[in-house]
C-alpha cells in the first residue's frame, strides 16, 4: 500500500513542482520587465506595499493550507467549503491589517491595493489547496500556471501603458484572484447550500488544526521572509541582506522537491487511511540529497551567475544546504500529524523551531554577521528535527545516514579548491549517490525508477 502512496504522490509531487517552477519563471521576468519600464524607485515602493499584504496574510493565516488540504481530503465538500468561509473571513482580517502597515511606510495612496491584495492572497492560497485536498494535482498547475501568465502579461501591460506605480500592484493581484476564480471553477459542484449547512459542524475541528499549525507554518516565514529583515534591521548592510535573501531563494528551490511530494502525499494518505511517511521521507530526501550536493560543489558559481558581489556568500549557501534534512525530517513528521490530527506535537514542534530562531538570530547575527543568520537557520531546523526524532524515533537512521552524505558532500569542495566547480560538483555528487546506495539509504535502481517516474508525470 505504501508503494503505490508513494508512486502516486511523486506523481502528483511532480506537478506541484511544475507548477512552482512555472511560478518562479514568470515571477523572475515579471520583475525583470517591469524594473527596466517603471524604474527602480517605484519597484521598491510596491514591494514595500506587497511585503506588507504578504506580512499581514501570513500573520493572520499561517496554517490555513495545512487545514484546508487534510479536511478536504478526510471530509470532501464539508471541508472545502468550511475551508472557504474561514478564508473569506481571515482574508478581510489580514486585509484591515494591511491597510495600516502601508501606511506605517509612508504610501497612504496604496494602502487599498494593499488591503485587497492581503485578501486574495489568503483565498486565493485557500481555494488552490482545496485543488490539492481533493487531489486534483493536474488542474492545480494549471490554476498556477494560468495565474503566474496572467500576472506576468497584466503587469508588464499596465506599465507600457503608463500606469507606473499601479503596474507591479496591480500584476501581483492578478495571480490570487484568477486562482481564487478558477478553482472555483474546477470545484464549483462541491459549493451548495447543503454543504454550508453540514460544514459549520466541521469549523471548531477546522480552527484548531489550523492554528496548532500557526507556529510551525509562521516559523517556516520567518526563517526566510523576516528572517532576512531582521538581518537588515541588524546589520544595515544591502549586500549582505542581499546576498542572505538570495541565498534563501536558492535554497527553497531545492525544498521545493520533498516539500511538493509531502503536499501531494498528504490528502492521499488521509483519504486512505494509510501511513506511507517513514518511506516518503527516504524517497523525498533520497532525490534531494543528490541536488543538496550538487548545489554545494556549484555554490560561489550559481552566486556568481546572479551577481558577482555575491560569490563571497558561498559558505552560508553552504549551510542553508546542510538544514535540510532537519528540515525535511521536520516537514515529514508534521505532514503525519495533520494527518492524524495530533495538533499538540505540530504546535511543539513550531514553537521550539520558532523560538530557536528569535532567540539566536541576534546573538549570533552580532557575532558572526552573515554567517550567524545562516547559523541560526540551520540550529533552528535542527532543534525541530531533535523533537521530531523524540516523537518518531525510526527516523533516525536513515535521517543521520542522508544528513551526514549531505554534510560531507556539501562541504568536500572546500578541500579540494585545486578542482573546477563543475568537476568537483560532479564528482562529488556522484560519491554522494555512492554512499547512500552503500548504506541502503536510498539504492541508485530507486533513484532511477523515481526520477523517471518524476519525468514521465510532468504532463497533465
Amino acid at each position: 500500500m505504501a508503494s503505490g502512496d508513494i508512486e502516486e504522490a511523486l506523481v502528483g509531487g511532480s506537478r506541484l513542482f511544475a507548477s512552482s517552477v512555472v511560478s518562479s519563471l514568470a515571477g523572475f521576468l515579471f520583475w525583470f520587465v517591469l524594473a527596466r519600464i517603471v524604474g527602480v524607485g517605484i519597484v521598491g515602493d510596491t514591494s514595500a506595499v506587497i511585503s506588507a499584504a504578504g506580512v499581514s496574510a501570513t500573520l493572520i493565516s499561517a496554517g490555513l493550507n495545512f487545514a484546508v488540504i487534510r479536511e478536504v481530503a478526510a471530509r470532501g465538500s464539508d471541508g472545502f467549503v468550511v475551508g472557504l468561509l474561514v478564508g473569506c473571513i481571515v482574508g478581510l482580517v489580514a486585509g484591515l491589517i494591511a491597510i495600516p502597515l502601508t501606511s506605517l511606510l509612508g504610501l497612504d495612496r496604496l494602502s487599498f491595493e494593499a488591503g485587497v491584495l492581503a485578501f486574495f492572497s489568503v483565498l486565493g492560497v485557500t481555494a488552490s489547496s482545496g485543488l490539492i485536498g481533493f487531489s486534483r494535482f493536474g488542474q492545480f498547475f494549471i490554476v498556477s500556471s494560468v495565474g503566474a501568465l496572467i500576472k506576468l502579461v497584466v503587469g508588464i501591460a499596465l506599465g507600457l501603458l503608463g500606469y507606473l506605480i499601479l503596474a507591479p500592484i496591480l500584476g501581483m493581484l492578478a495571480f490570487p484572484v484568477t486562482a481564487t476564480i478558477l478553482s472555483l471553477v474546477f470545484l464549483r459542484k462541491y459549493f451548495d447550500l447543503e454543504s454550508i449547512r453540514s460544514s459549520l459542524d466541521v469549523l471548531p475541528s477546522f480552527l484548531k488544526l489550523t492554528y496548532s499549525n500557526y507556529a510551525n507554518v509562521l516559523s517556516n516565514r520567518l526563517l526566510t521572509m523576516l528572517g532576512v529583515y531582521l538581518f537588515a534591521f541588524l546589520v544595515r548592510e544591502p549586500v549582505s541582506t542581499g546576498s542572505l535573501y538570495i541565498s534563501l531563494m536558492v535554497f527553497l528551490a531545492t525544498m521545493a522537491i520533498p516539500g511538493s511530494i509531502l503536499n501531494a502525499l498528504l490528502p492521499i494518505a488521509t483519504r486512505k487511511g494509510s501511513e506511507p511517511y517513514l518511506e516518503a521521507f527516504r524517497v523525498g530526501l533520497g532525490l534531494t540529497v543528490p541536488v543538496l550536493v550538487l548545489e554545494g560543489g556549484f555554490a560561489g558559481l550559481v552566486l556568481w551567475l546572479i551577481h558577482p558581489d555575491l560569490v563571497y556568500a558561498s559558505d552560508i549557501l553552504r549551510v542553508l544546504l546542510i538544514s535540510a534534512p532537519p528540515l525535511v525530517l521536520v516537514q515529514t513528521v508534521v505532514t503525519r500529524f495533520n494527518q492524524f490530527l495530533m495538533t499538540g506535537r505540530i504546535a511543539l514542534l513550531g514553537l521550539v523551531r520558532l523560538c530557536v530562531l528569535l532567540g539566536l538570530l541576534p546573538l549570533l547575527v552580532s557575532w558572526y554577521g552573515l554567517m550567524g543568520a545562516g547559523l541560526a537557520f540551520l540550529l533552528a531546523n535542527v532543534a525541530g528535527a531533535f523533537v521530531a526524532l523524540f516523537f518518531m524515533p525510526g527516523y533516525l537512521r536513515g535521517f543521520l545516514v542522508m544528513w551526514g552524505v549531505t554534510v560531507l558532500g556539501v562541504f568536500a569542495p572546500l578541500l579540494t579548491p585545486w578542482l573546477s566547480p563543475i568537476v568537483s560538483g560532479t564528482v562529488y555528487t556522484l560519491v554522494a549517490v555512492g554512499l547512500l546506495h552503500v548504506f541502503k539509504a536510498f539504492r541508485f535502481g530507486e533513484l532511477v525508477s523515481s526520477v523517471r517516474l518524476v519525468f514521465s508525470s510532468i504532463r497533465l
